[in-house]
């Protein structure tokens, strides 16, 4: 009788006359005494409402049954814990930002230095020691596939991916400068040696232009990070004040997103990236909008950056993260150091700190070795000043609220050049004035609506030797060019000035040989032409990508910065017999924070050719890497930190 009132009060249509809640009627269900109105049935049999009830009851019962195990499997397990690991770097192991983790965070591929080449290594995290990646000798900025076996990266100018486990190495293009993405949707994407971003299809095929700098603009672009079953994408653009950009696929509209570097997004749908002080950050983002909807939010920091405001991290889909500590080396603290042919270096002055201000970071010796002239940014911008050696005085040379920069000796050590936007017409021209500021400054060349980038006298003061064309702002080859002009005279005449982009210019200290940086390869090499008879021969000095020709005083050797950031010597036999006898490299830029860019040698050489006087960035505060850190399941602490 109880299951039978239990019953009709629960089946009861009004919600006030039934039970409130399910222990309420569990305990009519087992309360014998427990009754519910009047039973207005008495004609139906015994036996039939025995079976009628104990049916409802029955499927009451499955109703509970059911509600309750729904519940419990709407109802999720506790998010995973977040885990850190502070992983010992085996022996070998680069110092580098760029490496990367798999989808499934079980996999880190990093560089490993190695006798006599470096390369790619993989490191299992169920095995302590790594495995050396075959084919991958000399290999740079690393890429792993979605399912996680295969490597992309660059070597030797080119894209390549290797099977991780060994096999047929494959070339996907050429022309590749850095910063490969391994896509979801079929491609790897890559910087161009213009700074575009471009993608190439996974299995080869016709290489796509996916981003194009803007006409006037000095930037480049990297870390092009597609999001998955989205329409968009993100990347760096490098301009003064690096940031991440959002860009539509299907029609290119882009639209700067935050401040920051080196983005990445997580299969949970956060955007990931980086700051030039060492933190990493995260926020959710809206694709339709293609903007942030909550604020970023730091949650870790102490991350080591490099002098190229690259922090050392990595992010796989999952949301495990892997990242060097370490004190930075961006930012605005910069010194000049003096580094001699075996990577030793030394302070000039050590109480002498100061902005160099990238990427247009510039440090000159005068031809009696008494001087630097040095590009400092400061509060009223971008300036000329003048180091007395070791640490004599500092003294300020130009003063006009445009950007001076690229400074440059002239021969007889009296005046110092260099290119400016002073005049208002947004064109660089080339100005000078004496060394020790006695006289004003004064214009030099003025081209309407044609930069003049770089300028060198020839020993005889009679003709210049010019680099036409600023940023390669299309991504067009040919954009710069070298050319000659006699003094006094305005017809420009080829030196360099073929279809590719020609520029860092460099006059041997005879006069009679001219080293420059070439893209004819598709990628930065350097070259040597007679002069002036420049038409009587060229030839190639670097073998796998190179930057930054700079003279020795005793006109037999040529510095010059490899694509993998070893300064190296090459030893030459100059003449109609023309060979380079050596190349040796001496020291990693990378590894003590100086600083180097194409497009211009920001260094030069001492005079008794011993020594190089460079930029280092951080003050040399990263000469000591803390820890490689992995935090596994970080997704539970996104999620408790950011906002909805």
């Amino acid at each position: 009788a109880n299951v039978d009132a239990a019953i009709r009060k629960a089946l009861e249509k009004i919600p006030a006359d039934r039970f409130s809640t399910a222990q309420g009627f569990a305990k009519a269900l087992a309360d014998p005494s427990f009754r519910h109105g009047e039973d207005e049935r008495d004609t139906i049999s015994a036996a039939g409402t025995r079976w009628r009830n104990a049916a409802i009851a029955a499927s009451l019962v499955a109703l509970i049954l059911a509600g309750v195990t729904g519940a419990s499997l709407l109802s999720s397990d506790p998010p995973p814990p977040v885990e850190r690991f502070s992983m010992r770097p085996v022996d070998g192991q680069s110092l580098t930002p760029h490496f990367a983790v798999s989808n499934d965070g079980r996999m880190i591929v990093f560089q490993m230095q190695g006798e006599p080449t470096s390369r790619l290594a993989l490191r299992r995290l169920g095995s302590i020691e790594p495995t050396p990646v075959p084919g991958t000798e000399n290999a740079l900025f690393p890429v792993l596939s979605p399912d996680g076996t295969e490597v992309g990266f660059v070597q030797g100018g080119s894209l390549k991916v290797a099977p991780l486990t060994g096999g047929v190495v494959r070339t996907l293009t050429d022309s590749v400068a850095c910063c490969t993405r391994w896509g979801p949707d079929g491609f790897i994407y890559f910087s161009t040696p213009e700074r575009a971003m471009a993608r190439v299809p996974i299995a080869g095929g016709d290489v796509e232009r996916v981003t194009d700098i803007p006409e006037d603009v000095g930037e480049q672009h990297g870390d092009f990070t597609v999001v998955p079953g989205e329409d968009m994408a993100f990347f760096t653009v490098w301009t003064a004040t690096p940031r991440v950009d959002a860009i539509r696929l299907s029609t290119g509209e882009r639209k700067a997103v935050t401040t920051g570097v080196k983005p990445f997004v997580t299969d949970a749908g956060h955007l990931v990236f980086g700051s030039i002080d060492g933190q990493i950050l995260v926020a959710r983002f809206d694709p339709a909008t293609m903007e942030l909807s909550t604020p970023a939010v730091p949650l870790v920091e102490g991350v080591r950056v490099d002098s190229g405001n690259w922090p050392f991290y990595a992010v796989g889909p999952n949301g495990d993260l892997v990242y060097w500590t370490g004190e930075s080396t961006a930012g605005t603290d910069g010194r000049v150091v003096r580094v001699d042919r075996s990577g030793n270096l030394e302070p000039i002055d050590d109480g002498w700190l100061f902005d160099p201000g990238t990427p247009e970071v510039s440090v000159q010796l005068s031809p009696n070795g008494r001087h630097l002239a040095v590009k400092i940014t400061g509060d009223e911008g971008d300036d000329i000043w003048v180091k007395e050696l070791d640490d004599g005085p500092l003294s300020r040379l130009t003063f006009a609220p445009e950007a001076d920069f690229r400074p440059n000796w002239s021969r007889d050590g009296q005046y110092i050049y260099f290119v400016s936007f002073r005049d208002g017409d947004g064109d660089l021209d080339l100005w000078r004035r004496r060394w020790d500021g006695t006289s004003p400054a004064e214009l030099v060349l003025d081209f309407e609506n044609r930069h003049v980038a770089e300028a060198i006298l020839n020993r005889e003061g009679t003709a210049w030797i010019l680099r036409l064309g600023g940023s390669n702002v299309t991504g067009t080859q040919g954009i710069r060019d070298i050319v000659g002009m006699a003094v006094g005279d305005s017809v420009l005449y080829p030196v360099a000035s073929e279809p590719y982009d020609e520029k860092a210019a460099k006059l041997s200290p005879d006069g009679r040989w001219l080293a420059y940086e070439s893209t004819e390869t598709g990628r930065d090499e350097v070259y040597i032409r007679p002069y002036p008879n420049v038409t009587d021969g060229k030839w190639q000095v670097s073998t796998e990508g190179a930057i930054n020709p700079v003279w020795a005083r005793n006109g037999r050797e040529l510095f010059y910065i490899s694509q993998d950031m070893e300064m190296t010597v090459a030893e030459l036999q100059l003449g109609d017999d023309f060979r380079v006898l050596s190349r040796q490299p001496l020291f990693s830029v990378a590894d003590r924070q100086i600083f180097a860019q194409s497009n211009y040698a920001s260094y030069d050489v001492a005079l008794d050719d011993q020594s190089l006087y460079m930029v280092q960035f951080g003050a040399g505060a990263a000469a000591e890497v803390n820890e490689f850190v992995l935090v596994q399941n970080w997704l539970t602490e996104i999620e408790e930190r950011l906002p909805r």
